[in-house]
């Protein structure tokens, strides 16, 4: 009677123990690591803002990174979902992006006016794209690119 009653205990212990394993999960998103290259005619870019927009909305999550000196970029999710957060540098879900890459430097005359408190109004067409204007647009980047299960290089030559 007593190997029996340890017999069930063992029993209940273990099948809760697999239920409670079952039941949960990461609360992390599973994401991919993306990183890459981004050069303008041959060139790195310094500064360049990368952003991939799921091209499916409910497909995943926007993911972001700026180009350090070499053009190097890697990718970050910055939001949740489902109630899952992303891992810090942990790059997006897998699947299909439309990618903008943009740099915008505000000319030297425009920026001393702001540091001295002067309003200007914004006129794109003052900006200095370091990155061709049309880049920073998903609907006229023409750049999609897809992201699959493991480690990503995706560069972009501009």
């Amino acid at each position: 009677m007593i190997q029996t009653h340890h017999t069930i205990q063992y029993l209940t212990l273990l099948a809760g123990t697999l239920i409670f394993a079952g039941c949960s999960q990461s609360p992390y998103l599973g994401t991919e690591y993306v990183e890459g290259i981004v050069t303008v005619g041959g060139s790195p870019i310094e500064g360049a803002n990368v952003t991939f927009i799921p091209a499916e909305s409910a497909q995943g999550i926007t993911g972001i990174g700026v180009t350090d000196a070499s053009g190097k970029y890697q990718l970050t999710t910055v939001s949740s979902r489902d109630g899952l957060k992303p891992r810090h540098g942990a790059g997006v879900v897998a699947g299909v992006y439309n990618v903008t890459i943009e740099k915008v430097e505000i000319p030297a005359d425009i920026q001393a006016k702001l540091n001295a408190g002067i309003k200007v109004p914004y006129d794109p067409s003052k900006m200095n794209y370091a990155v061709p204007r049309k880049y920073s647009s998903p609907e006229q980047s023409g750049l999609q690119v897809e992201v699959v299960s493991g480690s990503n290089t995706i560069p972009f030559d501009l």
